[in-house]
């Protein structure tokens, strides 16, 4: 399914794409606010771009393609406004190019959003800051949050090869992504790992930026949650444990 853009109208009913529909979703008041924080920054990037030079070309992200997994994903109208600015922190352009999408996961699981890449000449890499609000709506505490870059969707989702120019701001970084709901995250090149917190029942915000390059057509943003282990379930899984050990010992004995 392609999804129609949203524009600011809709904050506070907004469509969702799913695998296998859509429906109408009422957005949250904290959904609402990180929503319009996000377009207030990119209304920023629209006057950052009337001072940023022109002349670079580079891949761009031209759009949204499929949406698959977990929950429901909507995009509000995106521009790319400074091609060819990556690695230039606190240069002209450089947040240019803002999307934001809002996230709300109804089970535990991934969901992978596609995005179509045009490529130009002469070849270049363009990034992008990602201002995401992610819902949970599982009523289950999550202790980590990941994120990975690759292509394909669902069971064809492949993470990216090394140093193909696709990855999460590699290896500058600068500024790290950050997140309201974990204060410690793992940095790699097409992954990043959330944690050191909990992400309860509600909206947080991850900021991420990502690095596109020329020569992809398409490429998959893939993001999932791990659930918080339910007491029990750490109870018999040390069980299960003790249970193996003595097993061993008596087979040793």
């Amino acid at each position: 399914m392609r999804p129609e853009y949203l524009g600011a109208h809709t904050l506070a009913t907004y469509g969702c794409y799913l695998s296998d529909g859509c429906a109408a979703v009422v957005a949250t008041p904290t959904m609402q606010k990180h929503a319009a924080a996000g377009i207030a920054l990119l209304a920023l990037s629209v006057s950052l771009f009337l001072f940023s030079p022109l002349d670079a070309r580079a891949g761009t992200i031209t759009g949204v393609g499929a949406i698959v997994g977990a929950g429901t994903v909507s995009v509000p109208p995106f521009f790319t406004l400074s091609e060819g600015n990556d690695n230039q922190p606190g240069g002209p352009g450089f947040d240019a190019n803002v999307i934001v999408p809002i996230k709300r996961f109804n089970s535990v699981g991934y969901i992978d959003i596609e995005f179509f890449v045009r490529t130009s000449e002469p070849s270049g890499t363009t990034e992008y800051i990602f201002f995401e609000s992610v819902d949970n709506n599982t009523f289950i505490d999550w202790d980590m949050y990941t994120l990975q870059l690759g292509f394909g969707l669902g069971e064809g989702f492949v993470v990216g090869p090394a140093d193909d120019g696709l990855d999460f701001d590699f290896d500058t970084f600068d500024p790290p992504p950050t997140s309201s709901a974990f204060p410690i995250v793992t940095l790699g090149q097409d992954e990043l790992v959330f944690s050191g917190g909990i992400h309860s029942t509600g909206s947080e915000v991850y900021q991420i930026r990502i690095d596109v390059p020329d020569g992809i057509e398409t490429f998959t943003l893939r993001q999932f949650p791990r659930a918080v282990p339910e007491p029990a379930g750490v109870v018999l899984a040390a069980l299960g444990l003790v249970g193996l050990i003595a097993w061993r010992l008596r087979r040793k004995s």
